[in-house]
């Protein structure tokens, strides 16, 4: 596998590649994506971890104010605990910890991606609650449907929790390495 910077020929291979990630995720159509129709423009730095041609995730980070904001990473559902999220997530600290004193990042509880985010150093500043309107929704997601089955229903609306997390940087310790 190969990490490599996003090119403007691979846009459409990344989008659909989210998109794929996203209405699996979410079990719906996935809407909000305008930040991908010009990567280079909306992103400070954006990586592809690809393996014979095939992207396996993804990882951007935007600037927001003076702080860095992890956005669109995703791992290949069949790839998924092979340490590619941990390679992608370290490329972007270290890309952050020389051009930020902040980088912030947000999930939704139900994803049970917190763990990982905090176990690579990230602490927990915010949770509330979000209402999803309009979706798909299975039980191992939704929060109306938690009985186990991976039943699909039509929710008109659910609440879920979404974390806010974040990892400030000590300059100073930095700057004696």
């Amino acid at each position: 596998m190969r990490i490599v910077l996003y090119k403007k020929e691979n846009n459409k291979e990344v989008k659909d590649f989210i998109l794929h990630n996203l209405e699996e995720i979410f079990n719906s159509p996935a809407k909000g994506l305008n930040d991908l129709d010009n990567i280079n423009k909306n992103f400070q730095l954006f990586l592809i971890a690809k393996e014979n041609s095939k992207i396996m995730g993804t990882i951007g980070i935007k600037k927001e104010g003076n702080c860095a904001r992890i956005s669109r990473m995703y791992v290949d559902r069949l790839h998924r605990g092979a340490g590619i999220g941990k390679i992608l997530i370290k490329k972007a600290l270290e890309y952050c910890k020389w051009k930020f004193n902040r980088v912030f990042l947000t999930t939704y509880e139900r994803m049970g991606s917190a763990g990982f985010y905090e176990k690579m150093g990230f602490k927990i500043f915010k949770k509330e609650k979000d209402i999803i309107e309009n979706c798909v929704a299975y039980s191992t997601f939704c929060p109306q449907f938690s009985n186990g089955q991976l039943q699909k229903q039509r929710a008109t609306s659910h609440a879920v929790i979404h974390i806010w997390m974040e990892m400030i940087f000590n300059k100073k310790e930095q700057q004696r390495v």
